[in-house]
């Protein structure tokens, strides 16, 4: 069984990716650089991605979506940005040659993989594979860009089950969170679920937990890439309820030491929670949010 299955690899691959190309092309061009790297007419097309996106999401009721043009960027998209601007981004990738030829067998499995063809046992394996070192050569550079980034793990992206995506956290080591006022509205007995990615520099466990919970025995999740679950009750009714996701590596030192426990990062999506009428129906996920605004 591959280390990663066919959907994961996929995310796991193409997020590394545009992680790097954000960071390195933001720092050699400035804030605006996808106007700069594509031409008129595909940066247009993008965008026009993104805002329909945007919409389509509001109009369901998500208050929030990727906040990266890039991730509205189709896969040949990051290839071509890839070949152009190789020299920039060989320190992260290496061979060109090597890299190129890894990632446009990649790209091959992934076009079975997006149109529903089953994949065969070897090449779930090479998929997961691809992923894995794609994935390792750009924790290893990003580690070098930051002076803690060596050692401390990292949270990539948590996205929750409405829409919402934490997926852009500061370069500066010193800061360990990101909070996003989602605008949602929540009641008790609803259920909300984080996706939730993460890496570490040197390949240990990730630990991830939400606060405030209900559980006695407060779960915690292992893995880099998995579902949290937060299920909202009466005690979370208020105006602003924040709810944290906490994130550590398995290793003896953390970002953050408190007197109880460390942790290395954490994201934190900020909802209403109101006293639940008798018509209100219970949310879990985004068929919740329609059914809501539907009422």
């Amino acid at each position: 069984m591959p280390q990663m299955q066919p959907a994961e690899a996929l995310a796991t691959c193409e997020q590394a990716l545009r992680s790097l190309i954000s960071t390195v092309l933001a720092k050699k061009l400035g804030k605006d650089w996808v106007s700069q790297v594509f031409p008129e007419e595909r940066a247009v097309k993008i965008r026009g991605v993104r805002d329909e996106e945007a919409g389509r999401r509001t109009r369901r009721g998500v208050a929030s979506v990727p906040s990266s043009e890039l991730a509205y960027a189709q896969f040949f998209d990051i290839l071509a940005l890839l070949k152009k601007y190789w020299a920039d981004f060989k320190p992260a990738l290496g061979n060109q040659n090597e890299t190129l030829g890894l990632l446009s067998r990649f790209e091959a499995l992934r076009n079975s993989v997006a149109h529903s063809r089953d994949l065969l046992p070897f090449e779930e394996e090479l998929l997961s594979g691809i992923a894995g070192e794609i994935r390792n050569r750009v924790t290893i550079y990003m580690s070098t860009q930051d002076p803690t980034g060596d050692y401390f793990a990292r949270i990539d992206s948590v996205t929750d089950s409405l829409g919402n995506c934490i997926d852009n956290f500061p370069a500066d080591p010193m800061e360990h969170g990101v909070s996003l006022r989602t605008g949602v509205v929540l009641h008790p007995g609803d259920t909300i679920t984080f996706r939730c990615r993460g890496t570490d520099p040197q390949g240990r466990d990730l630990t991830w937990w939400v606060l405030p919970t209900r559980e006695a025995d407060n779960p915690h999740y292992t893995g880099r890439d998995l579902d949290v679950v937060w299920r909202v009750s009466s005690t979370d009714v208020s105006a602003r309820r924040d709810v944290h996701i906490f994130m550590k590596s398995s290793g003896p030192y953390h970002r953050v030491n408190t007197e109880l426990s460390g942790f290395d990062y954490c994201a934190t999506f900020i909802y209403t929670v109101l006293p639940r009428e008798d018509s209100a129906p219970t949310m879990s996920g985004v068929s919740g949010t329609e059914d809501r605004n539907e009422r």
